[in-house]
């Protein structure tokens, strides 16, 4: 199954490159092409004197958001999107892992889609989307003796203990291609669906595939789906100078070979009000659901602890800088 589902999935990737290779050779060369972007670094800090009454931990917070596209718009109408978002996060918290940094964030998601007009229609697209989402860099824990607990690490702490990975880049990762249809009435919605559709699920490290908790086999280090999914995206400007500024993305998928009703879902909002040029205040929102993925704490691959499964949700607000570049600082 291993060897089937990376053939199947070489295969749709080299038909996609191949037809945005011949809608280029046929004479469809671009007739227009978008980049652009914006980063925000977020900053939050807080301290507390010896004698606060209020008691509490000092803390600091920095995390960075990328979201950036390059489009094309051929000239027989047919469309190449391309969206990548990066969302890195770390804090340290006073008296708590030896006051290092620690993740809070980190999230890697590019977004594909190639697709050309239905007849008569400028607003419908025969289409294939692709999609890889996973993390940037590993998540490990390390075990304290004096409360007999794993905790979460970035590196080594000051005492010299080793942390274990408890994920990785493309450990697990999902990447995806759907065959379907494109809906794009406007430039600032686009929902894609595609009935046929295949998952694969890569967990690149051995020890964490050994833990069996992103929904792998004994011995297996990919898991592959097939099935149905969908992918929209809204975006939308408010305010004076575009001052308040709205986008979300939503992504389901459904597998016929195994529970089709437990839909996975990954769904992301940003949110950000720029009262001037260069700052920001941004709320982003993270909600995913997974049935054949567990979450606890590992230990040289073994899980530690209750492993629970559901409803992940995750939300930041921070205030700090923006800059946007190519195409969206128009």
């Amino acid at each position: 199954m291993n060897l089937m589902s990376k053939l199947i999935l070489s295969i749709a990737a080299i038909l996609l490159s191949c037809g945005i290779t011949f809608s280029q050779e046929d004479g469809t060369d671009a007739a227009t092409k978008t980049y652009g972007g914006e980063g925000t670094i977020t900053f939050a800090n807080s301290g507390f004197g010896e004698y606060w009454s209020g008691g509490g931990l000092g803390s600091t917070t920095i995390a960075g958001i990328l979201n950036t596209y390059s489009n094309k718009a051929y000239a027989n109408g047919a469309a190449w999107d391309n969206s990548l978002r990066l969302d890195y996060g770390v804090a340290k918290v006073e008296n708590t892992n030896g006051e290092n940094f620690t993740k809070s964030s980190d999230v890697f998601d590019f977004i594909s889609k190639y697709g050309t007009p239905v007849k008569n229609s400028d607003k419908w697209f025969y289409s294939a989307a692709f999609n890889v989402l996973t993390q940037l860099t590993d998540t490990r824990t390390a075990f304290v003796e004096e409360t007999g607990d794993y905790q979460q690490l970035i590196g080594v702490d000051e005492q010299g203990i080793y942390g274990t990975n408890q994920s990785g880049f493309l450990a697990p990762g999902d990447i995806s291609l759907g065959l379907g249809f494109d809906y794009k009435p406007n430039d600032n919605f686009s929902a894609f669906v595609g009935p046929t559709s295949v998952k694969l699920r890569v967990i690149a490290d051995d020890a964490i595939a050994n833990s069996l908790l992103f929904g792998n086999e004994l011995g297996e280090s990919t898991r592959f789906e097939a099935g149905a999914s969908a992918l929209a995206n809204y975006n939308t400007s408010l305010l004076t100078d575009d001052m308040l500024s709205f986008q979300t993305g939503l992504k389901l998928f459904s597998n016929y070979l195994e529970d089709p009703q437990n839909v996975d879902v990954n769904w992301n909002t940003v949110t950000s009000l720029n009262p001037w040029k260069f700052m920001t205040i941004t709320y982003t929102t993270d909600l995913a659901y997974d049935d054949n993925k567990q979450f606890t704490t590992l230990a040289n691959g073994e899980a530690i602890g209750g492993v629970t499964e559901g409803i992940q949700f995750r939300n930041v607000l921070g205030i700090g800088l923006i800059h946007k570049f190519g195409d969206s600082k128009e």
